[in-house]
């Protein structure tokens, strides 16, 4: 057994103790004791290959942490990837190891001394739809594509449209057993984090459902996956982003992807309810807020969700936007503020980042014209405007926010 191996076992033993058990004393599900697994043995193997050739978990310091969230930041790790990876990392260390403390509160940040935070932030909703019809795609005719690569794909891309599945969901769900006559039940060995979920058919849409249903069930056998037959779970989501690749239903080639029709799901049922949502032009003044968050909450709880702010990922969120003057006005930065507070800036004209990702200087004539808008949005009360000097004074924006914005006013010349 080599130096990994030895590290990796210590790691076991710990997980072994740990890892079953989520945070609120609850079982946790066996894709999360997986990925935790997964973060952990990656972790060791990291922390050799970066020459810190320790043999025992135990061992673990300040220094290793340090590295180890550089690495990820130097490899190009997406901003959601180092985020997951760092709250497993703190929960195995602080928590199971019993090492409180070592692994820092307030994120990756903390170790990467002078990346603009702003660049490391993961962005939890979308301006812009992600659906394949929103992205000028025909869906009839896109699902049809499947059809002729592999019928047991397209009825996946089918039940993607009629009831929002993820891609897992899709693989594992038992058409034949789901099928409850007025709804589809995904039960926990199905649904992420084995939540539990009903999707009811109802209505004109609901007629669509039970088509795509009758159709798909005779594409499997009872008892049967709707994932192909006699693979294991990788090698069916292998086959799948293959087919994806295919049928040309990629970000690089057609600008969507599979989970494009998760959002085209969400979509539909909010204005199946009335609600025409943000990523299609839907303004918060259509209805009150409390209507539009039982609609949401309503479209979450179908997803799996169950909380009104998820739905912000796929078709966006009501925030308050002041109004325009020149038309060319654009947000240029959005950070949150508390939980509950979301600060958002606007300037005219437009101050936006060129090809490298640099902002150029503003012109003397540009300077003169431009007018900053400070946006303060609350969950509760209406919006607070502010001017720069209301702004820098306030006692409700945290000193980092401050200071974030100021950064980007320097990177300007103002």
């Amino acid at each position: 057994m080599n130096k990994t191996d030895r590290l990796i076992e210590t790691v076991d033993v710990v997980l072994e103790k740990h890892a079953w058990r989520r945070a609120d004393g609850k079982v946790a599900s066996l894709r999360t004791r997986g990925y935790s697994k997964e973060v952990m043995h990656e972790t060791c193997r990291r922390l050799h290959r970066l020459g810190y050739l320790i043999e025992n978990i135990e061992s673990i310091n300040p220094k290793h942490i340090e590295a180890i969230v550089k690495s990820w930041h130097g490899d190009g790790l997406s901003n959601k990837t180092m985020q997951n990876q760092y709250s497993r990392l703190k929960i195995f260390v602080n928590n199971w190891l019993g090492k409180n403390g070592m692994v820092r509160e307030g994120g990756v940040i903390n170790y990467l001394e002078g990346v603009d935070e702003s660049s490391l932030k993961v962005q939890t909703y979308t301006d812009e739809t992600k659906s394949w019809s929103g992205n000028g795609l025909d869906v009839k005719v896109w699902i049809d594509r499947a059809r002729l690569i592999d019928s047991r794909f397209h009825c996946m891309l089918l039940m993607g449209l009629a009831f929002g599945l993820r891609k897992k969901e899709m693989l594992r769900i038992k058409p034949w057993l789901a099928d409850k006559n007025e709804h589809l039940s995904i039960d926990g060995s199905v649904a992420k984090n084995g939540r539990h979920r009903t999707i009811p058919l109802e209505g004109t849409y609901g007629q669509f459902q039970r088509q795509v249903l009758d159709q798909v069930k005779k594409e499997v056998k009872r008892g049967e996956t709707l994932g192909w037959p006699n693979r294991t779970l990788k090698q069916n989501e292998n086959r799948y982003y293959k087919y994806m690749q295919a049928i040309g239903a990629t970000k690089y080639e057609s600008g969507v992807t599979g989970h494009g029709l998760r959002a085209e799901f969400a979509e539909n049922q909010a204005m199946l309810m009335g609600l025409i949502p943000p990523s299609l032009g839907g303004d918060k003044k259509q209805m009150t807020k409390k209507a539009r968050e039982e609609i949401t909450l309503a479209v979450s709880n179908r997803m799996g969700h169950g909380r009104v702010s998820v739905l912000g990922a796929y078709y966006g969120t009501f925030r308050n936007m002041p109004e325009k003057k020149t038309g060319i006005g654009e947000r240029v930065g959005t950070f949150v503020v508390s939980e509950e507070d979301v600060c958002h800036v606007h300037a005219w004209p437009t101050i936006t980042p060129g090809p490298s990702g640099e902002y150029r200087k503003l012109s003397t004539e540009e300077k003169s014209e431009l007018e900053i808008v400070l946006v303060l949005e609350k969950e509760e009360g209406p919006i607070q405007r502010m001017s720069l000097e209301e702004f820098d004074k306030s006692d409700e924006l945290s000193e980092k926010s401050k200071d974030r914005l100021k950064r980007l006013f320097e990177k300007v010349g103002l």
